[in-house]
């Protein structure tokens, strides 16, 4: 499922990108599970959720490569707890699209974020 959806603000809040990849009305499509609303993350069963845990790793790194300072966003945060910050931001609203779920948790993290790598 395809949405086009408008920049909302939690998206243009913490995090900083070089430039914005949206449209000249600050719109921009959103694919695969992050078109979903948060209902159906509540409600999904085990592979609907490993779909939805694999968006939202992707997007996790696209954010990592385009926010100034920062290796992780995730840093010491392991994989279930980011799931249950999803699930409490998901049942707040459970009308939102998943991925300004997945944007929301992951601002909540960037100040414990990973600077630099760990190899270096």
């Amino acid at each position: 499922m395809l949405k086009k959806i408008a920049v909302a603000g939690a998206l243009l809040l913490g995090l900083t990108a070089p430039a914005l990849a949206v449209d000249g009305d600050g719109m921009f499509y959103v694919r695969g599970a992050g078109s979903y609303t948060c209902a159906r993350w509540l409600n999904a069963g085990p592979d609907e959720r490993i779909n939805a845990e694999h968006w939202w790793a992707g997007y996790l790194t696209a954010v990592n490569r385009f926010t100034p300072d920062t290796y992780d966003e995730l840093g010491n945060t392991s994989v279930e707890t980011m799931n249950e910050n999803l699930t409490r931001i998901c049942q707040q609203d459970p009308s939102q699209l998943f991925a300004i779920a997945a944007h929301r948790a992951i601002e909540e993290l960037h100040p414990t974020r990973t600077r630099k790598s760990p190899n270096r």
